[in-house]
């Protein structure tokens, strides 16, 4: 299994610092033109699903984003249309009206109209579509308590059956007592079955974590994602975390699946979970 952890990132990003000089410039920076930013995603999972719509803003901008509000928002499987409605306490934030879950095997199209970026600018439209994968059951985990580089915490390891497709891709959250400490995109940790496809994996190293303690219950969530996703996430990761210096390239846009110039991605996850008590 070919994984990749933020771990890495950081440990080659706080080399490279130790190893480089530094100088003060001050950059006078334009305001790009104004985007939507879109957050969303379909699991399998019984839920109301979430899709939060906020504008990007100028590099230096250092509160929370503004909000789409007002929007008309929509999901599709082909079959039966899933309407999204705005939380009037979370302002941004569209949760589909009716629980409902997504089935491995179909694709979800997103349809966002009725989105006003600038004042008295004119309202635009935007679209994305995502099919949904298989869902990967792992068998069985455990965690082992270990110090990676002076940090303690504990590697967890699991046993599943890998499909025989080719170019399946997952992604693990993290629960600790029930609360998500993998809450953001450079905290998970995300692999593909490049090398495994289709074989048994037998401790499979799912991922390091510092959090927990002995006693504690941990939950891990495993998600099938597509390639493309994958890729978002790499990408993202990269320009994110390890770019800059003197010998990087030339920073470079992170993929989208939203049409009409918006940034940000609209994923489906299949999903499954198990949990077992850290040591």
């Amino acid at each position: 299994m070919k994984t990749h952890y933020k771990l890495i990132f950081s440990i080659l990003t706080i080399a490279f610092l130790f190893t480089s000089c530094t100088e003060e410039i001050d950059l006078e920076l334009n305001d790009s033109f104004t985007r939507l930013v879109v957050e969303g995603n379909i699991g399998t999972d019984t839920i109301h699903q979430k899709i939060r719509l906020t504008k990007s803003t100028s590099y230096f901008y250092n509160q929370e984003p503004p909000v789409i509000q007002g929007a008309s928002v929509k999901v599709s499987d082909g079959t039966t249309n899933y309407i999204f409605i705005e939380d009037p306490n979370i302002p941004g934030y569209y949760f589909s009206e009716n629980p409902f879950s997504g089935i491995p095997g179909k694709t979800y199209s997103l349809d966002i109209q009725n989105v006003v970026l600038e004042q008295n600018g004119a309202a635009q439209s935007y679209k994305a579509e995502e099919p949904m994968k298989q869902i990967l059951v792992i068998d069985s985990i455990y965690a082992v308590r270990v110090n990676v580089f002076g940090m303690d915490g504990y590697i967890v390891y699991g046993f599943a059956q890998e499909p025989a497709t080719p170019k399946d891709y997952y992604m693990w959250r993290y629960y600790v007592n029930n609360r998500l400490i993998t809450d953001t995109i450079n905290k998970v940790t995300f692999g593909s079955d490049e090398l495994v496809n289709g074989n048994y994996l037998s401790n499979l190293e799912l991922g390091f974590f510092t959090e927990g303690k002995p006693g504690d219950t941990l939950t891990v969530e495993t998600n099938t994602i597509t390639e493309e996703y994958y890729e978002f996430i790499v990408t993202f990761i990269i320009e994110t975390q390890f770019s800059g210096g003197g010998f990087t390239g030339p920073p470079a846009n992170i993929i989208t699946n939203i049409s009409n110039g918006a940034v940000g991605y609209f994923n489906t996850e299949a999903r499954s979970k198990i949990s077992t008590v850290l040591p």
